[in-house]
Formats: C-alpha cells, sequence, structure tokens
C-alpha cells in the first residue's frame, strides 16, 4: 500500500518512514496548502475590488422611487433626510414620505456612506 494513500482523520500515516520522507511529505504538503491559500487570497481581493467599484458606481444613483418623492416634494432627497426630518424618527420619517421604515433607513444609512 503506498504510504500517501492511507489517511487517518485527514492526516497520512507516515509511521515506519525514514525521518527524511516524512520532512518531505510534511514541506510538500504545507507548500501546496501556502499555494492554495494565495490563491483564494488573490480571489477574496478581486472580489472586493469588484465590489468597492459597484459601491461606488451606484453611490450616486437615485432609485425611481427617490425621483418621484423628489417631484412630489419639490426637493431632493438628501435635503428632505437631512434638513426636514431632522429630530424625526424612522416610523415619521417613512410616514411623512409615504415609504416604508426599513426604505427610510436604508436611505438615511445610503445619505450616511456618501457623506463620510
Amino acid at each position: 500500500m503506498n504510504w500517501k494513500s492511507r489517511v487517518d482523520k485527514g492526516i497520512p500515516i507516515l509511521y515506519n518512514l525514514p525521518p527524511q520522507k516524512i520532512y518531505s511529505y510534511l514541506l510538500g504538503y504545507c507548500t501546496e496548502l501556502e499555494d492554495k491559500l494565495n490563491l483564494v487570497q488573490k480571489q477574496l481581493d478581486e472580489v472586493n475590488r469588484t465590489l468597492a467599484n459597484i459601491t461606488s458606481a451606484n453611490a450616486g444613483q437615485k432609485s425611481k422611487l427617490m425621483l418621484e418623492i423628489e417631484t412630489q416634494f419639490g426637493k431632493s432627497i438628501d435635503k428632505l433626510l437631512l434638513e426636514d426630518c431632522k429630530g424625526k424618527s424612522i416610523r415619521e420619517i417613512a410616514d411623512e414620505l409615504g415609504v416604508s421604515k426599513s426604505t427610510a433607513a436604508n436611505w438615511l444609512k445610503e445619505l450616511k456612506h456618501a457623506k463620510q
């Protein structure tokens, strides 16, 4: 039986092998893991760059609903949320604008991130 094919809980059984063979095997195994880890890190970096590009591209865009509310109130959504709704609860803001509480909360979060 090949010593590399015997595995006990994911670890090869290396008994009865000279220390140099054990060392060589472990060194190769660690190098292989390090290469895989580096590949995964590169892929994660690429995903993060893509997400950052998407976020920055969408940062200044307004949804149809935002545009409708701006038309209805005659003011920008930023002004409505920052000035006209200052000191009001999410529920009061949502009721005043005619949107759900989650929509109003999301708009406030977007506005906060845009200001930073």
